[in-house]
């Protein structure tokens, strides 16, 4: 039985057997899985909301990525100590060590890390919105805009 999957880059169906994976995308050559890939690339998610660090493992699980979780800034330092990752995703406004301090923090400890967090926000207050445009960081507001979210992603690793 064949299975639609909608492609994230030009929002176009696919199909695939059931429980395998789908072909490139015909009309765009998105690839959705990337079998040549020896070694999977590793986020961290850092939120306070579980249910957004649910969704975010539950997407990139499903592409391919290896993802770990922090509840806060504070708790994603310290995993950062002991193990290194391609990209970190963060929430802004977050207990014990938001988003910002977090930030600040990572490129103080691992300068290389400055261009590869991606925030996500649901609130633009006005220090957030000054932070970002100092930095010049990715950001995406909540609710997710997953096709935007997986090309930001997919984009990183270029």
């Amino acid at each position: 039985m064949a299975e639609e999957v909608i492609c994230p880059e030009c929002k176009k169906p696919s199909y695939t057997a059931s429980h395998h994976e789908p072909p490139p995308c015909q009309y765009c050559g998105f690839v959705f899985y990337k079998e040549e890939r020896k070694m999977k690339r590793t986020i961290l998610a850092i939120d306070d909301d579980t249910s957004i660090l649910a969704l975010i493992v539950n997407i990139l699980t499903v592409y391919g990525y290896e993802v770990k979780t922090a509840a806060n800034g504070l708790e994603g330092l310290k995993m950062i100590e002991s193990a290194q990752y391609d990209l970190i995703i963060s929430d802004i406004n977050m207990p014990v060590m938001d988003g910002i301090e977090f930030y600040r923090e990572l490129v103080n400890m691992t300068p290389s890390m400055k261009g590869r967090v991606i925030f996500v926000t649901g609130d633009m207050e006005p220090t957030t919105e000054k932070f970002i445009q100092e930095t010049g960081a990715r950001w995406f507001s909540k609710p997710l805009n997953i096709a935007e979210f997986l090309r930001a992603i997919n984009d990183s690793g270029k």
